[in-house]
């Protein structure tokens, strides 16, 4: 099950959450200010077997923190915008033993559709056209290779142990 969990909701899912956020804290250094915590759109993913396992979380970031590569393209034809929606996904499941190599690609491809389309019906609903991303590599090869994220602009991670930046269109 996929759920997005607006603003207004948190307090209904608040465990759901601070599970997400702990997952995405230990395996990808990601933390959150209590501000961007408060507004910030959540997409949950979790199943019995293994609860939460991945998801995504849209907040609007300042333009002047994004890649210098990415805020150089906005200014330009965003002159005016001073906060972008951002988003930062994480997949955390499928990773036993037991499962075969064709069953994780396929839970792979599954979760990154729905995640895509959960993006573009908040994008419809928020009337945000695009998003920029923040992904471990093994994401954005995840989604790049299978050709199914529209990405407009792409910045490689300089090091192994940074995040891959970029932005999708929701159009």
């Amino acid at each position: 099950m996929v759920k997005t969990i607006e603003p207004p909701h948190h307090h209904f899912h608040q465990s759901k959450i601070e599970s997400f956020l702990n997952l995405m804290k230990v395996y990808q250094n990601v933390l959150l200010s209590d501000e961007e915590k408060k507004n910030a759109v959540f997409i949950i993913a979790q199943n019995a077997q293994e609860g939460v396992y991945g998801g995504a979380v849209l907040y609007k970031k300042n333009l002047y923190t994004l890649h210098e590569k990415i805020r150089k393209v906005l200014l330009t034809f965003l002159p005016q915008q001073e906060e972008v929606w951002t988003a930062t996904t994480g997949y955390y499941g499928a990773k036993t033993e037991i499962t075969p190599l064709k069953g994780i690609a396929d839970l792979n491809l599954k979760f990154y559709s729905i995640l895509f389309e959960k993006f573009k019906e908040i994008g419809s609903k928020k009337n945000i056209n695009f998003l920029c991303l923040t992904l471990t590599s093994q994401e954005y090869i995840k989604t790049k290779n299978k050709g199914f994220w529209p990405y407009i602009m792409e910045v490689s991670p300089e090091s192994s142990h940074d995040l891959f930046q970029g932005m999708v269109t929701l159009q």
